[in-house]
């Protein structure tokens, strides 16, 4: 995999794992303080989780780091993490039984992310989506239509 993002400096990578803590053992001798062309980026989808992988995330080495709150499954602060992080995605869980994503924590991150300056994606509602109270069913098709019409960044 090195060989290849190395012979592909054109092209950008985007490295997400939930096991950040293994990052480290998988570098190339190479590496340095990273590689222009690739992003690291962890998954978060609870308080729990962001309090241990994001401080993880943060020791890496790396030109460009970046945060998945996907599934996001509650609302959490990531706050204190989000220096030096270029930007945050933001997803609802996807699954036939998938728990319901409120809008008010998108709102709730699109917030914290602005008071660092730091790009804020909303990807896809997930299958449910809760706005204003009501929880509405979202098909595979049209979760990410929902979400651009939810209109929380600048990107949909």
């Amino acid at each position: 995999m090195w060989r290849v993002i190395r012979d592909n400096p054109d092209a950008t990578f985007l490295l997400l794992t939930k096991r950040i803590e293994r990052f480290y053992s998988n570098l190339p001798d190479d590496w340095g303080s990273g590689y222009a062309n690739v992003k690291i980026g962890v998954t978060v989808e609870n308080q729990h989780q962001a309090d241990i992988r994001l401080p993880a995330l943060l020791d890496v080495p790396a030109k460009s780091k970046f945060i998945s709150c996907s599934p996001l499954l509650e609302n959490i602060n990531i706050e204190p993490y989000l220096g030096g992080i270029q930007y945050v995605s933001v997803a609802g869980e996807s699954a036939k039984d998938g728990r319901a994503l409120d809008f008010d924590w998108i709102v709730s991150l699109k917030n914290q992310c602005e008071k660092f300056g730091t790009e804020m994606f909303f990807k896809d509602t997930g299958s449910l989506v809760k706005v204003n109270g009501m929880v509405e069913k979202v098909p595979g098709l049209f979760q990410r239509r929902k979400a651009k019409k939810l209109c929380i960044d600048k990107n949909n």
